[in-house]
């Protein structure tokens, strides 16, 4: 399986923080949140490849993920990529998915960069994928402005999901990460494409997987009271505490494994 995360955006909405690096590098107790989400990848065991899409200071970005990746053991053989989308001021995160489509394929999990989630969900999330397209998703009712929404009919299965959709339609918010088997990876891949090509490069891919859930079954994953956060405002950043507390201690490496290989690409593909 290969977890795909997109992280190209400059987080503006952090600018005011005392840390005005990429959101991926911002400190979480004491690690950078790129780190945490590497080192609970490799505790799951799900993953063979870890293709990472970065935009400012791309080649330091990248020299930094290399040196934190280094110090991980991975339970089997682990490749991380990391790609450049050197359009960031200019797009948004479903133009660096085109710029690593070649790796929608298979099995994948898409995993936004400014979120963590507790390790049992994201194995909830990935295991036993054959046949299932599936996203997590908080139960709320109502869904504040300016969320992804996600509309879930009786038996589970995501009808729509948009940051668009009224707040009494929607049953919970989206998370941001979502498991995708071969065949539904390939729906994804090309829903992705569709848009670039039909020039909506400053979308959310989330809009892709709205194209996917129109197609075939989207399975609704709820976090049922497990933590998980996202940090995309300064307010975020200061009120994690308790759950990256919580997520971090459910991390359990593994005692003995294998250093994974690293690579970096400058995709210039349009």
């Amino acid at each position: 399986m290969r977890l795909v995360v997109p992280a190209a955006g400059r987080g503006m909405r952090l600018a005011g923080s005392d840390n005005p690096l990429p959101k991926l590098l911002i400190p979480i107790l004491g690690r950078p949140l790129i780190s945490h989400l590497l080192r609970m990848a490799s505790a799951t065991g799900l993953f063979s490849e870890v293709v990472i899409i970065l935009g400012p200071w791309f080649e330091t970005v990248a020299e930094t993920i290399q040196d934190l990746a280094s110090h991980i053991k991975w339970q089997s053989a682990t490749e991380i990529l990391c790609i450049e989308n050197p359009k960031f001021e200019l797009t948004n995160n479903v133009y660096s998915l085109y710029l690593a489509r070649d790796y929608l394929e298979g099995e994948v999990v898409v995993h936004n960069s400014d979120v963590l989630v507790a390790p049992p969900l994201l194995t909830r999330l990935g295991s036993g994928i054959q046949g299932k397209a599936r996203v997590l998703v908080e139960r709320m009712s109502p869904v504040p402005e300016g969320e992804t929404k996600v509309v879930v009919d009786s038996v589970d299965q995501v009808t729509d999901i948009a940051e668009a959709i009224g707040s009494d339609k929607a049953r919970g918010r989206y998370v941001g990460v979502s498991a995708l088997d071969s065949s539904a990876c390939e729906a994804f891949r090309d829903a992705v494409v569709y848009l670039v090509e039909h020039e909506e490069v400053g979308v959310f891919y989330t809009k892709a997987l709205r194209m996917l859930a129109m197609r075939r079954p989207l399975d609704a994953v709820w976090t049922t009271g497990l933590p998980w956060f996202e940090i995309d405002t300064i307010e975020d950043l200061r009120s994690i505490g308790s759950s990256a507390r919580e997520i971090v201690r459910q991390i359990k490496m593994p005692a003995t494994g294998r250093y994974c290989q690293f690579r970096s690409a400058k995709e210039n593909r349009a």
